[in-house]
């Protein structure tokens, strides 16, 4: 169990450093929803390295929380997103599929979920017109892209565990 809540807290902390990085490199593309599209993968990865080891219903909302505790220091909506999107993504988990697609959906849902949330706040919370402004059209490609983004990000987490940390596993 020790081991377990060791693993979830350091890469929820890798989740928050390297997403600070990102999140700044991202600011410099005027395009709504860039933020996923250019984080989705980096996030998706981390997630993906302790979800390989402990594959089972909870294991995204714990390190969901975990995030969302540390994120809390700079936006309380920002911590709200976070928690509904690793509960969505973790209900995946509930779905009887193939455990590698199973994975790889729950971290396309992740940051399909972290998307829209954060448009429905943008939009109806914080009151900022920008995806108002855009077609349904956009907003669905931009969904689109950002749910491939985070399958990506995942695939990318599995292969990183199946060539090189694999036989780190108990």
């Amino acid at each position: 169990m020790t081991r377990k809540v060791t693993t979830l807290a350091m890469f929820s902390v890798l989740m928050v450093v390297g997403g600070y990085i990102l999140y700044f490199i991202s600011r410099i593309i005027p395009i709504p929803g860039s933020k996923f599209i250019i984080m989705g993968p980096y996030l998706t990865l981390i997630m993906m390295l302790p979800l390989a080891r402990y594959p089972r219903y909870g294991t995204l909302s714990l390190i969901n929380i975990v995030f969302a505790g540390i994120m809390l220091i700079f936006s309380p909506w920002m911590s709200l997103t976070i928690i509904v999107s690793g509960l969505a993504a973790d209900c995946v988990m509930l779905l009887p599929l193939w455990r590698k697609l199973k994975l790889l959906l729950s971290m396309g849902i992740y940051n399909g979920v972290s998307l829209l949330s954060s448009i429905y706040i943008t939009s109806y919370v914080t009151g900022n017109v920008l995806y108002r402004m855009l077609s349904i059209e956009v907003l669905l490609t931009i969904l689109a892209v950002a749910i491939l983004m985070g399958m990506l990000g995942g695939y990318a987490g599995l292969r990183i565990d199946e060539l090189y940390l694999k036989r780190y596993k108990r």
